[in-house]
């Protein structure tokens, strides 16, 4: 169980950070993107957790 969830999570959470990782320090509208994009995926992180997990949970299934 712990395998699966850290399989699930590792590039559910890790992709943002490795997208984002270097600031754009060119133009001011490359930060305005930058920041608005990072702060959308990192919010959104959480939703699809709560959509994705129960997907891969088998003790989820032995309740219904």
């Amino acid at each position: 169980m712990a395998i699966r969830a850290t399989a699930l999570l590792f590039p559910l959470l890790g992709t943002t950070n490795i997208l984002f990782c270097v600031e754009p320090t060119s133009s001011v509208v490359y930060k305005l993107v930058y920041r608005i994009a990072n702060a959308l995926l990192q919010s959104s992180q959480v939703p699809y957790l709560y959509l994705l997990f129960p997907a891969f949970d088998i003790l989820s299934y032995s309740y219904v």
